[in-house]
């Protein structure tokens, strides 16, 4: 494989001059994906561009995760840049905590939850542009996979989106959808970079795990190693008829959604049964990543309830099941009000 190969698919998706002269933060693991995306983005990107190399640390494997922080530390000061870390302090407080029995939530959704904070703390706290990470390909096959055993719709049968808003003036990239684990694989080796294994990769734990270590493999066993390919291939066109849907909820929120404050928001009852209920879940699914609220915990039950009670004509119901992540809706005159409820006290971070 040419070393070119995996760099000139990242700049196909993403040209240099959407991001020269700027700064952007890369979340690093330590792992084949991020280590690689570290090192092509050295490669080829302009002087003129700031790097910053940044690590959250689960805390969840002992020694190995306290390994896991030296090799990207070594890692950006052999690249001469900036490298930033962080990690929880009191996982059993807060909205990520287990509230029934004061133990730390390491659910897959928590975990992500937590890094994804933490990047976007550190990309606003040196005034970067962009953060990135390593997925590529084969996370996309297993993130399609994943979202369909969840009854998701469209928004997680197309996958993850190659850029997505993280926050005001705040870009989250994934530039290596395009490439396979394999080309990962091979052009580290090319270049004799080392990387870490996350032994966790191999607990049948998390369920990401178990369709990549078992699901997949027999698929392919059937189907053949072309199986992957046609799942990414698929994803890509529904994620072209995502977007159209996406632009009609951008608009019929901006004429049907109010904000009330940082923890409300309201939606106008009489348009709600008038609009395809694509366009309506997704208002909410873009409301929800803008008050940056998670959806990880949602699957099609939880949506399911709550379009049944929209449409109810009973007006007596005035509150819906509780949602993921302490989310209440509740009926009035004036609409149906989405709230988060929020606990005692924040999750504690330490960065540097």
């Amino acid at each position: 494989m040419s070393s070119m190969t995996l760099e000139s698919k990242i700049l196909e998706r993403w040209p240099v001059e959407r991001w020269s002269d700027l700064t952007m933060v890369i979340g690093c693991s330590g792992g084949a994906d991020s280590t690689a995306l570290v090192l092509a983005l050295k490669r080829i990107c302009p002087t003129s561009t700031t790097l910053v190399l940044a690590h959250w640390n689960h805390k969840l494997r002992g020694a190995e995760s306290e390994a896991d922080v030296a090799f990207v530390r070594h890692l950006a000061r052999r690249f001469s840049l900036k490298f930033v870390e962080g990690e929880i302090t009191n996982l059993s407080q807060g909205p990520l905590g287990n509230q029934m029995n004061d133990q730390p939530s390491t659910d897959e959704a928590s975990l992500r939850v937590m890094r994804y904070r933490f990047f976007e703390q550190s990309a606003y706290n040196l005034g970067a542009r962009y953060v990135v990470v390593g997925h590529h390909a084969d996370d996309q096959v297993e993130t399609v996979l994943h979202n369909l055993f969840r009854g998701s719709g469209l928004s997680g049968l197309r996958g993850m989106p190659a850029f997505r808003g993280l926050g005001q003036d705040l870009v989250l990239a994934r530039p290596m959808l395009d490439v396979w684990r394999s080309e990962v694989l091979d052009y580290l080796q090319m270049h004799k970079q080392s990387f870490r294994t996350d032994s966790s990769n191999a607990s049948r734990l998390y369920t990401r795990n178990r369709i990549r270590n078992q699901l997949l493999p027999a698929i392919q066993e059937h189907y053949g190693r072309d199986v992957r390919a046609a799942i990414a291939n698929a994803s890509g066109v529904l994620g072209e008829v995502f977007d159209d849907i996406d632009l009609q909820s951008q608009s019929w929120a901006s004429e049907n959604l109010r904000n009330l404050n940082d923890r409300c928001f309201q939606l106008a009852p009489d348009s709600i049964t008038r609009t395809p209920w694509q366009i309506v879940q997704q208002a909410i699914i873009n409301e929800y990543h803008r008050r940056r609220w998670s959806v990880g915990g949602y699957n099609r039950s939880h949506w399911e309830s709550l379009r049944r009670f929209f449409s109810l004509e009973d007006r007596s119901v005035n509150c819906a099941p509780m949602l993921p992540d302490r989310i209440s809706v509740t009926r009035t005159s004036e609409g149906f009000t989405f709230e988060q409820r929020v606990t005692s006290s924040p999750t504690n971070y330490l960065g540097s």
